[in-house]
């Protein structure tokens, strides 16, 4: 049997990829195990913002906000999102895969989801029936509302008004969210009634 060609192999990755961008982000990031495999330069242009390769770039390398993810992590519970966190319906390999393609993983959920809420782009604030929502994550802006959804008063900062467009907030208190969701209450990450909607099974 001949051995497939390195550009048809590519092209035909581009070509799955390509049906996925009209998806939900449930749906990109169920596909992020197999997806990873195939290639980092193929994955990063065909699916994101261009400005989400702070998260991650078309190599396959980090970048700073990628780096500040796993550093947030490591910060918050590794065990957490590593050995406890049931990704299973996301990501049924993943207690199987390498230790750095687990912390790609990671890095490649949240970017998804900073794609899909603002295109990556850290200025970026919404209005709606409970109040603005800021930056990477789109987040709540008022501390108020912050410290009433229980959100962790160091890492999500509700003890007063606070930069919510900073990247450091955001990636902390996003971090944060993820822990106290699917780890303290052991909800599986698409659970419905996790903060960011589009994770969810369908929307409420």
């Amino acid at each position: 049997m001949p051995t497939p060609k390195p550009d048809d192999f590519e092209r035909k990755v581009k070509s799955e990829v390509c049906q996925l961008r009209s998806k939900g982000l449930l749906t990109q990031v169920e596909a992020l195990c197999d997806q990873m495999k195939k290639g980092a330069l193929i994955l990063m242009t065909s699916k994101f913002n261009e400005k989400c390769q702070a998260f991650i770039d078309e190599n396959g390398q980090l970048g700073e906000w990628g780096v500040q993810v796993l550093k947030t992590i490591a910060m918050v519970d590794e065990d957490c999102f590593y050995k406890q966190m049931n990704v299973v319906g996301l990501c049924p390999r993943f207690s199987q895969m390498k230790p750095e393609d687990k912390s790609k993983f990671w890095v490649y959920v949240f970017a998804s989801i900073a794609q899909k809420e603002s295109s990556c782009d850290p200025s970026v604030y919404a209005s709606g029936s409970y109040g603005r929502a800021d930056g990477l994550f789109q987040l709540e802006h008022s501390y108020v509302l912050r410290r009433g959804s229980g959100r962790d008063a160091d890492l999500c900062r509700t003890r007063g008004p606070t930069d919510t467009l900073d990247v450091t907030f955001q990636i902390e208190c996003a971090v944060s969210i993820f822990r106290d969701i699917h780890c303290k209450m052991n909800r599986p990450i698409e659970y419905r009634g996790g903060y960011w909607e589009r994770l969810r099974g369908q929307r409420r």
